[in-house]
Parts: structure tokens; C-alpha cells; sequence
């Protein structure tokens, strides 16, 4: 058998990370942050707590990469949304797309929002969280400026309370079939309240 080659052992120990922190994003999500350990996390990824801090420094480091995963989705539409031309039409399509991308990734909004909601554990990755709800609003704002809004700033916050206060509802729907009417009529109502303020006087 030939020797593996340095492009599998990096294919090997990215598995290796995802696993990790796959497990540790579903035991922090049922468990909560604080009751979660570093032996839960290991034993249910199947490899030795030594192995994991091989990996990771620790919990914080964890929490860190997991947010920085799951943010990474929406940054994705954003970025393939700014590519187009701002219309009523393509505003609704985008938020209805980032709705089902936070169902697609739903473990990690739970966890991120039972963090954002309670501030519980909010201390370990607060720095991290206010930079990108910064990068968020600056590109919120910047979204809302060629909507013609004379209060960019302003309605960036407002926009994003209305979008955390769906998505939150999203992921409490029960119902899968209950959850795509749902957006798609959020997403109009979001769009028709903003996209108005071209309109301000």
C-alpha cells in the first residue's frame, strides 16, 4: 500500500475537525454550552479528548468555530445577492433564501439564538458576535441606501430585528410543511415594509 500523501492527511484531519464539531454543535444545542465537556464532545465524535485538543483549545474554541461555520452560509448569499440588481422581486427572493439556508444549517441557529436570545454564555464569543452583527448592519445598511432609504442606519436595525424575529419563529414551527408558506409570506411582508422607504419623504 502506498504511503499517504500529504493532501490526504489534510483531507483526514479535516474530517476529523467536522466530526468534532458536529458533535460538539449537537450537544451544545441539547445540553447547553456550561453542561456540555470536552469528554462529552470527544466521546460522542469517537476519538480521545487528546486528539481534540489537537484540534481545538477547548470549548471556547469550539463555540468560535462553530459560529464562524454557520456564518459563513449567510455570508454567502449576501455576497451572491449584492451581484444583483436590487428589486422588489430579487429582495424577496433573497430573504426568502437566506431563511431556508438557516433551515438547512437549523442546529446552529438553535444554538446561536438560545445564545443571542438568553445571553447565555454570550461572554465566550461576544467579540466575535459584535463583529460580524457589525459587518451585517454596514452591508444592511449599504443594502437599504440603494432601496433610496433616507434612514439607512436606522432601518438596518429594524430590518434585522424583523429577520431574527422570523427566523426565530422558523425554527419553532413544528412543521416542515408548515414552515415554506410561512416564509415566502414573511419575505413579502419584510420586503413590502423596506422596500416602501425608497419612497420616504
Amino acid at each position: 500500500m502506498s504511503p499517504r500523501t500529504e493532501e490526504q492527511f489534510a483531507e483526514m484531519r479535516e474530517a476529523s475537525r467536522t466530526i468534532i464539531l458536529d458533535s460538539a454543535l449537537e450537544l451544545f444545542g441539547e445540553r447547553g454550552y456550561h453542561a456540555t465537556s470536552i469528554a462529552q464532545i470527544a466521546r460522542k465524535a469517537g476519538t480521545s479528548q487528546g486528539l481534540l485538543y489537537n484540534y481545538f483549545d477547548g470549548k471556547r474554541h469550539l463555540l468560535e468555530e462553530i459560529y464562524k461555520r454557520g456564518f459563513a452560509e449567510i455570508e454567502r448569499f449576501i455576497e451572491e445577492f449584492e451581484e444583483h440588481k436590487l428589486t422588489r422581486a430579487n429582495l424577496t427572493k433573497y430573504i426568502e433564501s437566506m431563511f431556508r439556508a438557516m433551515l438547512e444549517h437549523e442546529k446552529f441557529w438553535r444554538l446561536f439564538y438560545s445564545i443571542f436570545v438568553h445571553h447565555a454564555s454570550a461572554e465566550e464569543v461576544a467579540p466575535f458576535i459584535e463583529r460580524h452583527m457589525q459587518a451585517s448592519m454596514t452591508r444592511m445598511t449599504t443594502m437599504l441606501e440603494r432601496l433610496g432609504s433616507e434612514r439607512p442606519g436606522e432601518d438596518a436595525y429594524i430590518l434585522g430585528s424583523m429577520l431574527d424575529g422570523v427566523a426565530i419563529m422558523l425554527i419553532s414551527v413544528p412543521s416542515p410543511d408548515a414552515r415554506e408558506p410561512f416564509l415566502r409570506r414573511a419575505a413579502e411582508l419584510i420586503t413590502k415594509t423596506f422596500y416602501q422607504s425608497r419612497r420616504r419623504k
